[in-house]
């Protein structure tokens, strides 16, 4: 990977103090690795480049290491598509090139985050046996769910017509609502339902469905609270 960076000392110190001020959320990652690198040639030490730019030798070690990362991994970096330093230098600390391309892949397709790749790592380096690919779904696996509630209120008639549906169908009152809302919206996945006799309904649902049935009362222009009463009302007015 070719780069048109180029530095004189004091440029490269510039570089490295402008884009850490504000820590590990390091907008230029490749630009700061460049400048730490020119000034460890020239001072021969990390000691003295941390010395020299008023940053830990922790970081400027971290820095260093995501110039050795293979030019696929450079390469996502520099569109953005792995961010910060954090990331990219737990990367680094895996064994094979192929490998830190792999999960820089999967930082990129799946927006992990740093607390993600650092399991990963650890997962890899714990079970070496393990493909990248398992390590990920095996942290992915093992995170708890964040589940979006939304309350709504049935009327009594549509409250009524479902009690009377699910009873024909041989189903509870929550199933159909599950079944209604998935065949009515692009909604794969309901987390949980509970629904009270007095006709609230209580979803449980993950963030990208929740987004979906958001998206649903945009386009029909029902509030939140409104809308999953909306929804049934209007399913069983048409089927049952």
């Amino acid at each position: 990977m070719t780069t048109e960076d180029s530095f004189n000392e004091k440029e490269a110190i510039a570089t490295i103090i402008r884009w850490t001020k504000k820590g590990k959320t390091v907008p230029r990652p490749l630009k700061v690795a460049r400048a730490t690198d020119y000034l460890r040639n020239e001072y021969g030490s990390i000691s003295e480049v941390a010395n020299k730019t008023g940053i830990s030798t922790e970081t400027i070690r971290e820095f260093t290491r995501i110039n050795d990362l293979p030019d696929k991994v450079k390469e996502l970096i520099e569109e953005g598509l792995v961010t910060g330093l954090d990331i990219p230098y737990r990367i680094s600390n895996l064994k094979k090139d192929e490998e830190k391309i792999e999960l820089a892949n999967s930082v990129s397709e799946k927006n992990l985050t740093s607390d993600d790749v650092r399991s990963i790592v650890r997962v890899k380096d714990k079970r070496p046996d393990l493909s990248i690919q398992r390590c990920t779904s095996k942290v992915l696996e093992s995170k708890p769910k964040k589940v979006n509630e939304i309350v709504s209120l049935l009327r009594k008639e549509n409250l009524q017509k479902l009690k009377e549906y699910a009873s024909s169908s041989e189903k509870t009152c929550e199933d159909i609502v599950s079944e209604i809302l998935r065949d009515s919206t692009d909604i794969t996945e309901i987390e949980s339902v509970q629904i009270n006799e007095n006709g609230i309904i209580m979803l449980g649902l993950s963030e990208k469905n929740y987004k979906v049935l958001k998206s649903k009362g945009e386009e029909l222009n029902v509030p939140k609270d409104h809308l999953v009463n909306e929804i049934i009302g209007k399913w069983l007015k048409e089927n049952y």
